[in-house]
Parts: C-alpha cells; structure tokens; sequence
C-alpha cells in the first residue's frame, strides 16, 4: 500500500474578498471565460463579427491573466 507523502490540507487564504476586488490576474481569466461564451454564443450571428475575433479576445486575455500572474500588484492591508 502506497502512502501519500506530506498531505496538504486545502484552504481558502484569508484575504479571498481583496483577492477578487484587487487582482488583475482573476479578473483577466474572468473575462477570458466571458469571450469563451461569445464565441458560442456568436456562431449564431455569424455576419457580427469576424470569425475567431472572440478566441482571439479570450486568448490575449488568457495570456495577460498569465503574465500579471508574475506581476507583483497593489498591496491589500487590513486598512483597505
């Protein structure tokens, strides 16, 4: 039997709230998923946009929500 080695135990950090209101990063990935559901959503009116224009949108912002990943962002005190 094959024990796992050094269980982590999963939680929520306790900034979560600050984390969403401040990180540029979430909030490129939300707007990722949004283009993701235009692009669905577009197939039915194909004269709107060029095609692939929400992929592409998606894709860039899949990319910046990456990069700022790296990027150090505003500092959340117990003051904000």
């Amino acid at each position: 039997m094959i024990k796992p080695i050094n269980k982590i135990k999963k939680r929520i950090i306790p900034t979560w709230k600050k984390t969403l209101r401040y990180a540029w990063s979430l909030r490129l990935a939300a707007l990722a998923g949004l283009f993701s559901v235009g692009e669905v959503v577009i197939a039915y009116y194909p004269d709107l946009l060029p095609r692939g224009a929400m992929a592409g949108a998606a894709g860039i912002c899949t990319l910046g929500s990456i990069i700022t990943r790296f990027i150090i962002q505003r500092k959340m005190t117990d003051e904000d």
